[in-house]
């Protein structure tokens, strides 16, 4: 019941050398010739197996030294990091959306249930897996023999990082980047200063790109991802210094955001400037009319978006609500 198997009886180690020498000389001729090869076989193999336990695998990262390899893989888990903190901010959204679509159809269904269903859904593991396997260029081995070789406290963070991101945007809560140090200047006023401005900058940006043309919604899309970041970087890079040319200025800067978003009042501040955003949007983008000629078959881009001239959509934003925009 404990586990512990039952001693065996235990014989002289004179008597048991006896026994074998006896076993040994009733044996064959051919007998004896396979058990000595047998012997001399696995002596070759015990050498072997010494001798390269002495000799130091190569690095999968190519490094000459132990601590340049952890050098290397704590910056490489830091690149990591970033990737898929992009990654996990649309999680989040989708984990919003979802969760509300559950709430306003009032379906039963369980906490554990929604985060088994977003996690399919969104193939977070997969994701992840995919840039660990990108960033460091090794196979799953070898990420797994690295993390063996470098247990210190700053490589357990980051690895603890990518569950604790996984887990805020499954739940629908903002992530935050993982050993992310948040300057003293960008304060909570200066966070919300840096939204207004930034969402004032992506207008600028996709009129220039997209202004008067007819795009896809899926063209859309890349054109705003793309408008927002260079936007959010200049405006932080302007504002916060210490940012200033950093890789990481856009993840800084949302993780300073998710961690406001916690702070009592900050939420609806932000929400003020989210619906201006919003509104910008919904002048910025209109539909075509149908026209009264047979309409062109549907593509799998989705449907086409007319782009309007932005200081119109500016202008009649600030006339709708003067006092949101001046706050923003």
């Amino acid at each position: 019941r404990s586990g512990i198997l039952p001693a065996q009886p235990t014989q002289h180690p004179i008597a048991r050398c006896a026994r074998t020498f006896v076993m040994f000389d009733q044996l064959s001729e051919v007998q004896r010739a396979v058990l000595r090869l047998a012997v001399v076989a696995s002596g070759a193999l015990l050498v072997g197996c010494l001798l390269s336990r002495g000799r130091a695998r190569p690095s999968p990262l190519g490094a000459a030294t132990l601590e340049e390899e952890r050098s290397r893989f704590v910056s490489l888990l830091g690149d990591a990091s970033r990737r898929f903190f992009i990654v996990c901010m649309g999680i989040q959204k989708v984990a919003r959306k979802a969760r509300a679509n559950i709430q306003a159809g009032q379906v039963e269904v369980t906490e554990a249930q929604i985060r088994q269903l977003l996690a399919q859904q969104c193939k977070v593991q997969e994701q992840l897996k995919t840039i660990i396997t990108e960033v460091l260029g090794c196979s799953s081995g070898d990420f797994h023999e690295l993390q063996l070789r470098h247990r210190d406290q700053e490589v357990r963070t980051y690895l603890e990082g990518f569950e604790f991101m996984m887990r805020d945007a499954i739940g629908g809560v903002a992530p935050m980047l993982t050993n992310v140090k948040i300057p003293d200047e960008l304060t909570e006023d200066l966070a919300l200063q840096i939204l207004g401005e930034t969402f004032m900058l992506e207008a600028e940006k996709i009129v220039e790109r997209v202004g008067g043309q007819q795009i896809t919604e899926r063209q859309l899309s890349e054109v705003l991802s793309a408008c927002h970041r260079e936007a959010c970087a200049e405006a932080v890079s302007e504002r916060v210094p210490a940012l200033a040319g950093r890789a990481d200025a856009f993840e800084v800067y949302y993780s300073a955001l998710a961690l406001y978003m916690k702070r009592e009042g900050f939420p609806e501040k932000r929400q003020m400037i989210d619906e201006i955003h919003q509104r910008q949007h919904a002048r910025m983008f209109s539909r075509p009319e149908p026209a009264a000629e047979a309409a062109e078959a549907p593509t799998d881009d989705g449907p086409e978006c007319a782009v309007a001239e932005a200081p119109a959509v500016l202008a009649a934003t600030a006339e709708a609500d003067p006092k949101a925009e001046a706050e923003a």
